[in-house]
């Protein structure tokens, strides 16, 4: 319908992520991340041009200033870091605190689970903890 688009959904942000992640996207050619960024020079700290290679889809960024720009709409969006953790990183995460990962029901959706996880680690941890 109309006016659905305005704020990208959390989860389309988080989908987007995880692809980052798992990327071997195709690098564009001819292109360099423009992003500012403070290097340490012999006079101490200069602003300089990223300059990394730019893959397809990056909005013209190299993957760690895409991670970073998909990051920061996903904290405008006020989402929890967790939500960009797949199901497998979280059920290591309660592991890690030795928490029990309840099982997956048989019907139960891969997205229904992950959500079931992401609540039993929300419950348990602070949120703060998470963001170290």
């Amino acid at each position: 319908g109309e006016g659905e688009n305005e704020e990208p959904a959390a989860a389309v942000i988080a989908e987007e992520v995880h692809e980052v992640e798992g990327a071997d996207i195709p690098v564009v050619k001819g292109i360099k991340c423009t992003v500012m960024m403070q290097k340490n020079g012999p006079a101490g700290l200069v602003d300089e041009v990223c300059g990394s290679i730019v893959r397809e889809g990056y909005a013209g960024l190299c993957l760690e200033h895409y991670k970073e720009y998909l990051i920061s709409k996903l904290n405008k969006s006020k989402l929890d870091p967790i939500t960009l953790y797949d199901t497998n990183q979280i059920a290591a995460m309660l592991r890690r605190e030795e928490r029990q990962v309840p099982p997956k029901d048989e019907d139960e959706e891969d997205d229904d689970y992950r959500n079931r996880l992401i609540e039993e680690v929300q419950e348990k941890f602070r949120l703060e903890d998470l963001a170290q």
